[in-house]
């Protein structure tokens, strides 16, 4: 029996270099700043280990102290143009078992940059569609990073 999965696919530029966005999704300290969907949120937990068979793990709070855990395995690396990983929320939830992450960077020139995301492997239509809506603030706090570098 077949299982219908959902995926998701966002582009977004970015008015910095290639190595400055891929760096933002692979230096721990840089990550932590924009792994949030709003700036009252924090991060005080980032693990990373960008390598093939490498972990990683998030932690992110919420203004009202709630806290959410990612966390998966690199399955490719390929500095400054691919990064695949699987993704999952401890504890359940929108990111289920199964779920897959896959980064393309690009140059788009004059020093900027541009990112092809898809996340692939929702069971549920709606969690799908929670994630298309929650990436795009996430991508807001990267790009704010950027322009301060």
């Amino acid at each position: 029996m077949e299982t219908t999965t959902f995926a998701l696919r966002l582009e977004r530029s970015f008015a910095a270099p290639r190595e400055a966005l891929f760096r933002a999704f692979t230096e721990p300290s840089l990550r932590a700043q924009w792994m949030r969907p709003a700036s009252d949120w924090t991060v005080p937990v980032t693990e990373l280990e960008p390598r093939a068979g490498g972990r990683y793990r998030d932690v992110l709070c919420s203004p009202d102290g709630a806290e959410f855990s990612e966390t998966g395995e690199f399955r490719e690396v390929r500095p400054l143009e691919r990064l695949v990983y699987t993704c999952r929320f401890e504890g359940g939830g929108v990111l289920e078992p199964g779920m897959l992450v896959t980064l393309a960077f690009h140059d788009a020139g004059d020093g900027k940059s541009r990112v092809v995301l898809e996340q692939a492997g929702y069971r549920e239509r709606k969690n799908r569609d929670e994630q298309e809506q929650g990436w795009p603030a996430f991508l807001d706090q990267l790009d704010r990073l950027l322009r301060r570098a």
